[in-house]
């Protein structure tokens, strides 16, 4: 078994950009609905991507198959659990809130929570 190098660093760089736009809107302090969901349809999103580009880039002898809905399913939990992390996050950068340090670990406990599910 090896990697696929360019795939791997795409895989990467998706991560990044996604997340990085996701903070973006968190650290804005738009903390709206609206803003949330797309932050989180950007950060699930990526996360989503960053898996199956990082799997894409797995060369072996095996064939890897996708069940289509498993795969709507694990990209919308990405989402979703994405979405509940921002929220968090929001709230530890939100105007005129003392800064507290318990959202952020809850927030990123609960990404790490989105990128394992």
């Amino acid at each position: 078994m090896h990697y696929d190098v360019m795939l791997t660093v795409l895989s990467f760089i998706i991560a990044i950009i996604g997340s990085g736009f996701a903070f973006h809107i968190v650290n804005k302090g738009m903390e709206t609905t609206i803003h949330l969901l797309y932050g989180g349809v950007l950060l699930g999103g990526g996360i989503g991507a960053m898996h199956y580009v990082g799997m894409a880039a797995t060369q072996m002898d095996a064939v890897t198959r996708y069940d289509p809905i498993m795969f709507s399913v694990s990209v919308l939990v990405a989402v979703s659990i994405s979405i509940v992390s921002l929220r968090f996050l929001a709230y530890s950068v939100a105007p005129g809130k003392a800064q507290k340090i318990w959202p952020k670990m809850v927030g990123g406990c609960v990404m790490a929570l989105s990128i394992i599910a």
